[in-house]
């Protein structure tokens, strides 16, 4: 199956402050190919975050920087990440990719697509259950748990 970076949609996110943010094209995804993984091309504006510190419960993921450099951060170390290099995040690893620099950051992502995956958010301490895909419809619209009070995606996070 051959897929072309222009013919795929772009798919833009942006947090109501605007710390986060990042331009998503979806390759291939498990829906569409029916096989175990899916392939995103994703472009950090400078002074972005991709999300909020988070971790997955089931989901696996690979980066691969394209273009520019970048921090990932992880509740176990805090690195560099530059072209050609790759990070794994295993299930249970709270991760973020900073782009503290002046250029976009552009990677890949390569991940499972497990039946039910769920997010815990570290520095917020909202959880995200779900038995289905996580991110449909986008984060904003979901409902999270936190102890003794209403949340939203952005709860605690900007």
């Amino acid at each position: 199956m051959h897929c072309r970076i222009a013919d795929t949609e772009e798919d833009p996110f942006n947090s109501p402050k605007g710390d986060f943010g990042a331009v998503f094209r979806e390759m291939f995804t498990v829906e569409k190919t029916k096989c175990p993984f899916d392939l995103e091309h994703v472009t950090m504006p400078p002074g972005k975050k991709n999300f909020p510190f988070h971790s997955h419960g089931a989901l696996w993921e690979m980066y691969y920087v394209i273009s520019g450099s970048a921090k990932m951060r992880t509740d176990e170390e805090t690195v560099e990440l530059n072209v050609g290099d790759g990070y794994l995040c295993r299930p249970g690893l709270a991760h973020q990719i900073i782009n503290d620099s002046e250029q976009d950051f552009v990677y890949l992502v390569i991940s499972n697509d497990p039946p039910y995956d769920a997010c815990y958010y570290p520095d917020s301490g909202k959880l995200l259950p779900r038995g289905q895909k996580l991110w449909d419809p986008m984060p904003e619209k979901q409902v999270f748990w936190q102890p003794n009070e209403p949340a939203t995606y952005f709860t605690g996070e900007e």
